[in-house]
């Protein structure tokens, strides 16, 4: 099922196409993407207020972001960071609000209610823009400061005050949306209170606010197989706006409960679902029921532990890759990133195992090209380049005369409406509430702490810990824990500790720092490797994918990452 061998680092093109194609298997229809358009894009380094909500950029690994906002700091930006954890990122804010670990939509309304009731909102931009304002500004009315404070622990006072600052530097005013992953279940009406935020800011199309993308369509494959229809193992047309690499998690625990249908085999490449995915206990059954287990990847995982055959791809500078396009950036181009060295021992690149594997099943017929020159050429024909050209460019920037600024009637919206819709017609329609109320996340019970996960600057997610220059800077992750917590369990800064939940449990070394509120425990994600294969790796630090629970984001079916209550006691 192709859609397994996905996850963070999704593969490229032709790997999607070639493991379709093995499977004979393309899935049912599904709508991607969110009801907002044209790709939006985020100008922070134009900003001039930006608040953000437990995303880490500054020890984050997608380098523009963290690139564009030290320069917006450097140029006299205000920065509101909003965590529980005091790191990196909220050293360099104007105000670090140490939120009730659970309730940011809390404090995202509470922010609503004194731009509207102040009309604070940037006037002309709602009424030629929005769909709903009279609705919110009903709803809106209980979502008090005062109310707030109670909730999410922040002073209704500075809540005012980080709201009326917000709308003065508005329209060049951002609340950043986040990146991946899912925290709660609610975590849909969370991301569009946020931008509801934007929206009352007037910051689509404005400088240091929403920048406008036109999405780079690259030419479409004439080898893309055609196969018979069957539905999804990870059922997504049950959700809504999933991403478009499918629901991993739900399709492991359907395989689990081996419903709608039982799953024999499972290709995975480039990814590691025993350590990246809520739950290794149910991950390790999973792959025990299987009659088939392929990995492919560039080191000995704990999934390619539990594969039947592995096979070694070749790493990314030794191989060539199909075009990457602009994602982050306002300025379209299309840009090849293409092999540095020839592959070392017995390792091949992804396209090569795929189309070999093919012409071995009978299915050569839909691996028509020779090599990724191929698969490159047909991609930027539509620019009228070619292979050739990235080789000797690395960049092409299409001129297409789109601007990233555009204001008033050249906004344009794919909604029910035709407008941005504060009330949601289309969630409305699937039973849904069209706007984002509030639901009380439950808090941790006594002797228990909620379980947050974080990122590091040296490590990406569980693929760098075995690099030996990278395990020398970070060698294993700690769970943070407040002073007050720590002392009143009889822990010491430096205990080795478990972390236990209902679905197992993990040993990590204790950092006991004030950096943290006391009713959380936080830990850097990846760590924990059990496949002896990794032999720095190797029982180094604890893994928070064997403690997380599986749960699921009500309205999209994504992994609720930071529901999971945990006991932390001496090892």
């Amino acid at each position: 099922y192709h859609n397994l061998a996905y996850g963070f680092g999704s593969p490229n093109l032709v790997t999607n196409l070639s493991l379709c194609a093995i499977s004979r298997i393309i899935a049912e229809k599904v709508t991607y993407g969110t009801p907002l358009f044209l790709h939006p894009g985020l100008d922070i380094k134009n900003c001039k207020y930006i608040i953000i909500l437990g995303h880490n950029i500054l020890e984050s690994l997608e380098n523009i972001h963290t690139q564009w906002l030290i320069e917006a700091l450097s140029n006299g930006a205000k920065m509101v960071y909003v965590d529980p954890r005091f790191n990196v990122t909220s050293s360099k804010a104007k105000r670090w609000l140490p939120i009730r670990a659970g309730t940011d939509l809390a404090l995202l309304l509470s922010l609503i209610n004194v731009i509207i009731n102040e009309e604070l909102y940037q006037k002309k931009f709602v009424q030629e823009n929005t769909f709903g304002f009279d609705e919110l500004h009903a709803f809106i009315q209980e979502y008090t400061p005062e109310w707030a404070e109670k909730e999410c622990d922040i002073g209704a006072g500075v809540i005012r005050e980080v709201a009326r600052e917000f709308a003065q530097a508005a329209p060049s005013a951002l609340v950043h949306p986040g990146w991946r992953t899912t925290w709660h279940k609610n975590d849909v009406q969370i991301r569009r209170a946020i931008h509801i935020l934007n929206v009352l800011a007037g910051n689509w199309g404005a400088p240091g606010g929403i920048f406008l993308k036109k999405k780079i369509e690259l030419g479409t494959s004439e080898h893309h197989p055609h196969m018979p229809s069957i539905p999804r193992i990870d059922e997504v047309s049950k959700y809504m706006w999933t991403p478009e690499e499918g629901l991993l998690q739900n399709a492991r625990d359907n395989a689990y409960f081996e419903k709608p249908y039982p799953i024999k085999g499972w290709v995975n490449i480039r990814m590691n679902p025993m350590l990246n995915m809520p739950d290794t206990n149910r991950t390790i059954e999973v792959f025990k029921k299987l009659d088939f287990a392929l990995t492919i990847d560039v080191l000995l995982s704990e999934t390619a532990l539990f594969s039947d055959v592995v096979l070694p791809e070749c790493t990314y500078l030794e191989r060539t890759d199909p075009v990457q396009t602009s994602e982050p950036y306002p300025t379209p181009f299309v840009a090849l990133r293409q092999q540095a060295i020839k592959p070392m021992f017995d390792s091949k690149p992804s396209w090569w195992i795929f189309k070999q594997l093919a012409e071995r099943l009978g299915i050569g017929e839909y691996f028509k090209y020779r090599d990724v020159t191929d698969v490159i050429n047909f991609q930027v024909k539509p620019f009228g380049i070619d292979a050739n050209y990235l080789k000797e460019n690395g960049v092409f920037k299409p001129k297409n005369g789109f601007s990233p600024y555009r204001r008033g009637k050249e906004l344009k919206f794919n909604t029910p409406s035709g407008k941005i819709e504060l009330y949601s017609n289309i969630l409305e329609k699937k039973g849904h509430h069209p706007l984002p109320v509030y639901k009380v996340n439950p808090q941790p019970p006594a002797g228990r702490f909620r379980l947050l996960t974080s990122r590091h600057s040296v490590h990406s997610y569980s693929m760098t810990q075995n690099n030996q220059w990278l395990h020398e800077i970070y060698p294993e992750n700690e769970l943070w824990m407040n002073p007050k917590v720590a002392k009143a369990k009889g822990l010491r800064n430096g205990d080795y500790v478990w972390v236990k939940s209902k679905v197992g449990r993990t040993k990590i070394k204790l950092k006991v720092t004030d950096r943290i509120r006391p009713d959380c425990v936080s830990m850097v994600m990846g760590f924990g490797h059990f496949s002896p294969g990794l032999k720095l790796a190797y029982n180094k630090g604890g893994s928070q994918a064997a403690v997380i629970e599986s749960a699921k984001a009500d309205i999209t079916g994504g992994s609720a990452f930071h529901d999971t209550f945990v006991e932390v006691v001496k090892a």
